[in-house]
């Protein structure tokens, strides 16, 4: 069930591949690639909502997440356009167009149900009352599809997952510090040095975009939306457990809304990190590929 809630991202690729196995692997890969695409023109129609040229979109192109996603071929990067459609169509103040793109990032990952939340409370926030109906049919589709799930697989324990991927806020991390200084063992976690040494520069990243993600909820200068959702993904990620932090692929894709949010928070705010935020992207990603093309079995 907790899978199988990822309902869009499949069906896709299963309708584009006319059911067919073969032609669904490659219709896999070739929805991620437009995903892509899709949010670095999102990130630049973003940049000039805030007066900046749109040349910034092909930031997104360094962001580690997002071929990391596409490399193994899962739903993040499908959820991660919806929010960040959700963040150009809000800021157009497009309620049929938030609202769907929200019914979408549902779909994809149940993740996005943070987006949905934040975006419910900056309505509340901002006054949208007109807003508020079409939000709250949102879920409505995931909700559905998930008792249908429930009636299909009635032994499966549906939080069972939850529950192992998340614990006390700051737990995790620490014994993620403690592996990768040799203090605490990982179960079923034996990385090379060169692994330890790329999986600490990963974590190092992401532990910066997690500060940038703090600065961006406390900055006043930063939308009401994105300063909400800001919040709202950090506290869920504070919480990430070692059965993700284990290792750099699976972090660094779960949480790949969190760099997202990031970039298009220092795009409005015009922060001085963000370059250097960006070269370390850019560093990670190329880091990635290299290890994906000559190292990986």
């Amino acid at each position: 069930i907790y899978r199988g809630k990822r309902l869009l991202y499949p069906l896709l690729a299963w309708v584009l591949g006319f059911g067919q196995s073969g032609l669904i692997a490659w219709a896999l890969a070739g929805l991620n690639v437009l995903a892509i695409g899709s949010a670095a023109a999102l990130v630049a129609l973003w940049a000039q909502q805030h007066q900046l040229t749109p040349q910034w979109g092909f930031a997104a192109l360094l962001l580690p997440g997002y071929w990391v996603t596409l490399s193994l071929d899962t739903a993040d990067l499908m959820a991660t356009v919806g929010l960040l459609a959700v963040a150009v169509t809000w800021t157009a103040k497009q309620r049929g167009a938030t609202s769907l793109a929200l019914a979408a990032a549902l779909l994809s990952r149940e993740t996005s149900l943070l987006a949905w939340a934040s975006t419910g409370l900056s309505a509340l926030w901002q006054r949208r009352w007109t807003w508020l109906l079409p939000l709250a049919c949102v879920p409505l589709p995931l909700l559905l599809w998930t008792q249908v799930l429930n009636s299909r697989f009635a032994q499966t324990r549906d939080g069972l997952l939850a529950s192992v991927h998340f614990g006390w806020p700051g737990v995790g991390l620490l014994q993620k510090l403690g592996q990768l200084l040799g203090l605490y063992a990982l179960r079923g976690v034996d990385p090379s040095l060169l692994e330890r040494l790329f999986d600490a520069a990963s974590l190092a990243l992401w532990a910066a975009t997690l500060l940038v993600l703090a600065a961006v909820a406390l900055s006043t200068r930063a939308s009401r939306w994105l300063r909400l959702t800001s919040a709202v993904y950090l506290i869920p990620a504070l919480c990430t457990s070692t059965q993700i932090l284990a290792r750099f692929p699976d972090y660094t894709r779960v949480w790949i809304d969190l760099a997202s949010l990031a970039l298009l928070g220092l795009l409005q705010l015009r922060s001085r990190w963000l370059k250097p935020w960006l070269v370390a992207c850019g560093c990670i990603s190329l880091g990635y590929w290299a290890g994906y093309c000559w190292l990986a079995p």
